[in-house]
């Protein structure tokens, strides 16, 4: 198996400033503590899109990427979703 399951060091690059980011926004004054909250919020998202792309390019390589979609489509009892890929190799999903 190649590396292609492990983060590439771009997107540990974009972790580390996702890091630094937080880090240096506490320091900063905050008025009201809610917008901390709001901003770890945002901080965990890209870092959940940045730590998944590796088990989406593993579930490519096996070929279990349109299997995957049409099975959280049955779970969401919606159509079953048709992948495919735009002109920059990015997936995007077909609902009709």
């Amino acid at each position: 198996m190649n590396d292609n399951h492990k983060l590439s060091p771009l997107e540990q690059n974009c972790l580390d400033s996702l890091a630094g980011a937080w880090n240096d926004f506490l320091k900063l004054e905050h008025a009201n503590p809610d917008m901390v909250a709001e901003f770890r919020h945002g901080i965990h998202a890209l870092q959940n899109e940045i730590m998944a792309r590796p088990t989406r390019r593993l579930l490519d390589e096996q070929g279990k990427t349109e299997r995957l979609a049409a099975a959280i489509a049955r779970k969401a009892k919606d159509s079953v979703p048709r992948l495919r890929r735009d002109h920059e190799g990015e997936w995007l999903v077909d609902t009709g």
